[in-house]
């Protein structure tokens, strides 16, 4: 993420294979695999009874949990910290191969990190106060002693499986799991066009092995040949964790408090499930005549969810993940009338351009998805769009952000009715905090589909 010039090019080329359409089709099983967690724990807490004081009309809960049965055959969800569980387990395994009970240890470890990092810009003095200051640099220890950990056991593995040993591969493997008990238990350029992540390719990195069809991107990263240091694979895993978790659930996040804030667009993105996806067979005996039961989806069933990729997109037009950027000019260049010197750093206000009427229309501040159908979108500048940010620096792996949304996003809506809640306010979001994030907890109630 922060890398420049040779090494990020050379890191960059090795990590493209990872996030072509083909190494992405293998990776569906586990973005179902993730989504169909979140189902059956929402079936149970839709199933439970209250347990809780409930108050108003409806039963309805704030609480620390992130389900909370209503005792009615529903139950409320908290979509923001939901959402980034479901993306946390999905990007452990695709860098890491770890199980969701392993990678549970990850929410401890970054969220503390990261909201401390987001306070910094603004009150730079906690930097300077030992009471925060230690404690921040223990959490970012106990973080890059699990992931040393992680790599170190697999380097093991690879060689002594190689040389038909295991006696080292069980002490590795212990060594990381000690740490990852002990953090839990303790909380707390040149050829930019060809550089830009357009998803094409044949999925196979530079060692010729096909990506993901036996290991994940730790493995892909070590057989890559290019003999990257254990700080270097650290940082790129570190960034995979990070950017691959946060944004998505985002994402998702506001998807799906703008569906359920507009009930003709949340029909509209539940017709196109029914018909691109199939009904699930739980609902074969209520759905209408002729509708297509399908068990299993496909991985082009989901790339075929135009509509739902319009709402993903449009929410983060209105709720920018990463509203501004910098960029340091290599060489002199000009804005207008301004010359601008090499070595200059450029703000761009991703939020400013997102939520301009000039390109957007009178109507910017509304949620309209049918802003990205392709008969609109090519009226407008190729580069009035960029929650991914645009040129050869663009985000590798939004093609997998998009990817992952549309499969549990879909998933879900192919199984339950989303409403707000009765006492529902317009949510605030933390102008702290980047990827852009509710302030306080942001609650829709889950009601499952006849």
């Amino acid at each position: 993420m922060t890398s420049e010039g040779k090494v990020w090019r050379a890191h960059r080329t090795l990590m493209m294979p990872a996030f072509d359409f083909k190494a992405l089709a293998r990776l569906q099983r586990i973005f179902e695999t993730a989504t169909n967690r979140l189902l059956a724990n929402l079936d149970v807490a839709c199933k439970s009874a209250v347990t809780r004081t409930t108050t108003g009309s409806k039963p309805f809960v704030r609480s620390a949990e992130t389900l909370t049965p209503a005792g009615d055959g529903t139950c409320v969800m908290e979509i923001s910290s939901t959402f980034r569980q479901v993306t946390l387990e999905v990007i452990s395994e695709v860098a890491l191969g770890m199980t969701p009970n392993a990678a549970a240890v990850f929410p401890q470890l970054f969220e503390v990190v990261l909201d401390e990092l987001n306070e910094r810009p603004f009150h730079p003095w906690r930097s300077w106060v030992p009471t925060i200051e230690w404690p921040h640099r223990a959490n970012i220890k106990r973080l890059n002693d699990l992931v040393t950990a992680t790599i170190a056991s697999r380097r093991a593995e690879r060689k002594h499986t190689a040389a038909g040993s295991s006696a080292a591969v069980a002490a590795a493997a212990a060594t990381a799991a000690g740490i990852t008990s002990m953090t839990a238990a303790g909380g707390v350029g040149d050829d930019a066009d060809a550089l830009q992540m357009s998803g094409s390719g044949a999925g196979v990195s530079i060692s010729g092995k096909v990506i993901f069809e036996d290991g994940d991107m730790l493995d892909m990263l070590l057989d890559s040949g290019g003999e990257l240091s254990d700080r270097e694979l650290s940082d790129e895993v570190k960034t995979m964790l990070l950017a691959g978790h946060e944004t998505s659930a985002m994402m998702l996040t506001w998807a799906t408090y703008l569906l359920a804030a507009n009930p003709a667009a949340m029909a509209r993105a539940v017709a196109e499930v029914d018909e691109v996806l199939g009904v699930h067979p739980s609902r074969a005996a209520t759905a209408p005549p002729g509708a297509r039961v399908v068990e299993k989806p496909t991985f082009d069933d989901y790339r075929g969810l135009r509509y739902l990729e319009c709402v993903l997109k449009e929410a983060m037009r209105l709720y920018s993940p990463v509203p501004l950027l910098n960029r340091e000019l290599q060489a002199d260049d000009t804005l207008g009338e301004f010359r601008i010197p090499a070595g200059s750093t450029i703000v761009v206000s991703i939020w400013s351009i997102h939520m301009n009427p000039e390109i957007w229309g009178p109507d910017v501040a509304d949620f309209r998805p049918d802003r990205f159908l392709p008969e609109e979108t090519k009226r407008r500048h190729p580069w009035s769009f960029m929650p991914f940010s645009l040129g050869a620096r663009s985000c590798i792996g939004q093609n997998l952000a998009y990817t992952e949304a549309k499969t549990v996003l879909g998933g879900l809506l192919r199984s339950y009715s989303l409403a707000l809640p009765p006492d529902h306010t317009p949510p605030v979001t933390d102008k702290y905090v980047m990827p852009l994030r509710p302030a306080e907890r942001l609650n829709v109630i889950v009601t499952p589909r006849k």
